[in-house]
């Protein structure tokens, strides 16, 4: 309480302990305060109460309140607790395949120099031999030559694409559901979190389905936020 009790008095300032508040609804704060001295000159007849009454209802009133948001709290901090490790798991799990992307580029990469390496290198004398003949290369050579490359360039293309599509349809997936939608109704609370764990690879229940929810019912305003993470 913001007002310490042996600082209330009636609106005539007796400085006397309060016992008595009339429940009047045109009397505004302390007019409502009554005295020993305010009741012996009380003249109107109006409903009254005992201070002492007013006073437990009020702190139970305020116990259950701040009971009621304490609950509220413990729950929502919990889950956004639980979405935070998610998070931190899809932050890794996409620092895992861009490090796979990484090696794969730098794979692909040792494969051309390597390739090139191996068609550049000649023979003196097979060399000269062609000088002398005035043999002309054969077109067929280069088309080989361009042939192995794109053969290499195709086969870590697939690799690089496959990955790249999954980021594709992450993309797709965050715009549309990695949202924070907050809705409050005079209803329960529920706090739902779905992710696939098979997909993102971060469980936040122990649990054998590859879908799972979590979710606390609390008697307040309801607060929905959803996450759904999609890895191929």
């Amino acid at each position: 309480m913001i007002e310490k009790e042996e600082d209330l008095f009636c609106s005539l300032k007796h400085k006397l302990p309060v016992l008595m508040i009339a429940c009047d609804k045109e009397l505004k704060k302390n007019q409502r305060l009554l005295c020993p001295l305010c009741m012996e000159n009380l003249e109107q007849k109006s409903q009254l109460m005992s201070f002492k009454k007013a006073l437990e209802n009020i702190e139970e009133n305020q116990r259950q309140k701040k009971e009621s948001i304490e609950n509220f709290l413990i729950i929502n901090i919990k889950q956004l607790e639980e979405l935070q490790k998610a998070l931190h798991q899809l932050k890794s799990n996409i620092a895992q395949q861009l490090d796979y992307l990484i090696e794969n580029t730098s794979e692909w990469i040792k494969q051309i120099y390597l390739w090139g390496q191996s068609n550049i290198s000649y023979s003196f004398f097979d060399e000269l031999e062609i000088l002398i003949n005035q043999t002309k290369l054969d077109q067929s050579n280069y088309k080989s030559i361009f042939d192995q490359i794109n053969q290499i360039n195709q086969s870590q293309n697939q690799k690089i694409s496959k990955k790249l599509n999954q980021f594709k349809s992450f993309s797709v997936v965050t715009k549309s559901s990695l949202k924070f939608q907050t809705q409050i109704t005079p209803n329960l609370l529920k706090l739902d979190y779905k992710v696939n764990k098979n997909q993102c690879m971060a469980p936040l229940v122990n649990s054998k389905k590859s879908n799972y929810v979590i979710q606390e019912d609390l008697f307040l305003p309801t607060v929905r936020v959803q996450i759904y993470v999609s890895f191929n």
